[in-house]
Formats: C-alpha cells, structure tokens, sequence
C-alpha cells in the first residue's frame, strides 16, 4: 500500500491513489514520471540540434542573423549557443534564409518544443503526442542528426 523511495520519501502506491479515488494525487504522480522520463530527453535533442548547427554554422548561429527576443536568453546565447531554446530555435528554423537548410528538422524542433511545454504547464502527454515526437526524432536522425553528445 505504501513504498519509499529517495526522491520522495514515503508515498502511497499508485493503485491505492486510485482505489481511493484521489484523482489529482494520481494526476501528480503521472505527470511526475512523464516529466523525468520526457524533460532529459527533449534536453539532449535541443542540445544535439545545437552542436549540430555549431559545426555548421559556428558559434554565433544562434544570434547571428536573428537575436531572441527575451534580453535574458541573448546574452545567454552570446556566452553559449547551448543555451538556445526551443522558442528561438523553431522561431531561425522558420525565419532566417541563412539556416533554412536544416529546416528537415522542423518537424523534431515542433513537436520537442510542444511535448517540452505540455510537461512544463503540468499537462500530461498522450501516448499519440509521444510516439509523433519519436517519429520526429528518428526522421531527424535519418535526416543526419548525430547522436551522442
């Protein structure tokens, strides 16, 4: 009925949440897993698009030709292209004639950035919105995206 772990102490087993009907309890505990599970994931695909458009286009790729809006994440860009985020990344994919090559990978950069806000505004992902981001990444792959970082 009840199980330890380090991350979160004594809880309640899933299936007692939902014989007891504590349906939000229960909600927590799925967006809890998807977001461990999901959030790294997307983060290392941001990070292999970055180290991708790194060697293509150099380091200043991600303020170049079209600065983030956000003052905060230009100056984070200027001192790593790293730190590109999903908005500013699909925003160049879209919008600069310079990188437009790599647009094969809009697909990947859409449906990372939407599953990446969905988990961050606790709302948990279907296994149909899973399984179009796992077809984006390997159509990416295919498509020449390296792994491993």
């Amino acid at each position: 009925m009840v199980y330890w772990t380090p991350e979160y102490g004594l809880e309640r087993h899933s299936s007692v949440l939902a014989l007891l009907n504590l349906q939000d309890a229960l909600d927590h505990r799925l967006w809890r897993g998807q977001a461990g599970f999901l959030l790294p994931e997307i983060d290392e695909i941001r990070l292999l698009l970055c180290k991708h458009l790194n060697q293509t286009y150099g380091i200043n790729w991600p303020h170049q030709w079209l600065e983030p809006e956000s003052y905060l994440e230009c100056q984070e860009v200027k001192e790593t292209p790293f730190a590109c985020q999903w908005g500013h990344l699909e925003f160049l994919l879209l919008k600069c004639p310079e990188i437009r090559v790599t647009q094969r990978w809009l697909s990947l950069v859409h449906q990372s950035r939407q599953l990446r806000n969905a988990v961050a505004h606790y709302r948990p992902i279907t296994l149909r919105d899973y399984e179009k981001f796992s077809r984006a990444v390997e159509q990416a792959i295919a498509a020449g995206l390296k792994t491993g970082l």
